[in-house]
């Protein structure tokens, strides 16, 4: 599911679960079999609604979390508007690739059509050439870029990110944003912690989590930081929010700033998409004329 859909399906088991209707009730009304419903007497809701549906650890991880705590209604209010954001956020990311990929698209339907012009290609030719381009170049875009953002999966698909930071600064926005939705739902910092874990998938988050996790019982958050290699401005903001008792407020603005730089990465590799196109064009045309 992407985010719009996860919104949606949350939003939908929210209004179910608010009334009080039991939980083998609820799957029935989600369609699954009855052979499927009477899993859950040997499985948390949250693990037979991740297998059913393919959530994600976070997702599943939230949900039997508020479950123990008698309060799924506020795990699940969570979730409708964690991924709401995530939502619109994306459809942003979205937006910034949509220029190269018609530029691109372009390229495809121009770089054969010199030979076109000169008679080298006949109209058969010429469309088996440029079109079948065209198609492979439009399949790569929706598979790779516009999918892998709506779904939260561009890090796994699309691995050289790493390199870029991409990777890096999307996982931490992701990871101080759930951290900032679960605390301001009531839930404790030290569970929040052990939620938002799932989001720690590469290197450096992961030990920015694992320090996180097991200093928080004998430190203060600012002091679990200290011995952390992590931006300043991160740094002081959670002093600062700590101060103020806010630590909702903080993660959401170190969420928000990792956001930014992830969309300045992307936008740079946005523009550089539609530069090859035209070198590509370029080189290919040059060519022809001095052939």
């Amino acid at each position: 599911m992407n985010f719009k859909e996860k919104n949606k399906f949350f939003f939908q088991l929210r209004e179910l679960v608010g009334p009080g209707i039991d939980y083998k009730e609820i799957l029935r009304l989600f369609k699954l079999s009855e052979q499927k419903v009477m899993k859950i007497d040997n499985l948390s809701f949250g693990d037979l609604l991740g297998r059913e549906f393919k959530l994600s650890e976070f997702d599943i991880i939230t949900i039997n979390s508020f479950d123990k705590m008698g309060k799924l209604e506020n795990g699940l209010d969570v979730l409708v508007l964690y991924y709401k954001e995530l939502e619109d956020q994306i459809s942003h990311f979205v937006s910034l690739f949509i220029q190269p990929m018609l530029l691109t698209l372009l390229a495809a339907l121009i770089l054969p059509l010199p030979a076109a012009i000169n008679g080298e290609l006949g109209i058969i030719e010429y469309c088996f050439q440029a079109y079948i381009p065209f198609l492979i170049i439009y399949l790569l875009y929706k598979r790779f870029i516009m999918k892998s953002l709506s779904q939260g999966t561009l890090i796994k698909d699309l691995p050289f990110l790493k390199k870029f930071l991409i990777a890096e600064y999307m996982l931490r926005w992701f990871y101080f944003n759930s951290l900032g939705k679960l605390i301001d739902s009531g839930i404790d910092l030290r569970t929040a912690l052990d939620i938002s874990h799932s989001y720690a998938k590469t290197e450096k988050l992961r030990i920015i989590s694992r320090k996180l996790r097991s200093g928080i019982a004998q430190k203060t958050l600012s002091e679990c930081f200290n011995g952390i290699y992590i931006e300043p401005e991160v740094h002081s903001w959670v002093v600062t929010y700590e101060k103020n008792g806010r630590f909702d407020l903080g993660f959401q603005k170190i969420a928000i700033w990792y956001q930014d730089l992830a969309f300045e990465k992307l936008k740079v590799l946005a523009n550089w998409i539609p530069k090859i196109a035209y070198a590509l064009v370029s080189i290919f045309i040059a060519y022809k004329i001095l052939r």
